[in-house]
């Protein structure tokens, strides 16, 4: 039940993929528009304090978790690397880079993967 309404919900696993179907009886269908809507803000409301890990797998980046937040302080590698990938993201992030300039208008995770190899075959940083 949602907003007294009833809703059918159906998840089928296809392969490396699931299907998701969100049915209900009746004329409209803003009553899906306004549960997805409300799930999109309930998602955006629990991640809003994580960072998002992606992993690289078969030439694309995609989401595997998100993890809370925590300063670079506590993240466990050799002090010069690390500058170094600090450097890197910063350099990456900054308007003025050619990279950024070249693919605007792409997404940030689309942006890392075509500009960038995967490095450990995970990333997850906050600058």
């Amino acid at each position: 039940m949602y907003k007294n309404r009833l809703l059918r919900f159906q998840c089928i696993a296809k392969e490396t993929k699931e299907e998701i179907s969100i049915s209900c009886i009746g004329g409209s269908e803003q009553i899906l528009r306004e549960l997805l809507s409300d799930c999109r803000a309930e998602y955006l409301k629990r991640i809003q304090k994580k960072t998002t890990v992606f992993e690289h797998h078969d030439g694309e980046w995609r989401k595997a978790k998100a993890r809370d937040i925590r300063p670079i302080s506590t993240v466990i590698m050799d002090e010069d690397e690390k500058i170094a990938l600090l450097k890197d993201i910063e350099g990456f992030l900054d308007e003025r880079a050619p990279t950024f300039e070249i693919c605007t208008g792409l997404d940030s995770i689309n942006l890392y993967s075509s500009c960038r190899e995967p490095v450990n075959n995970a990333f997850s940083a906050d600058v």
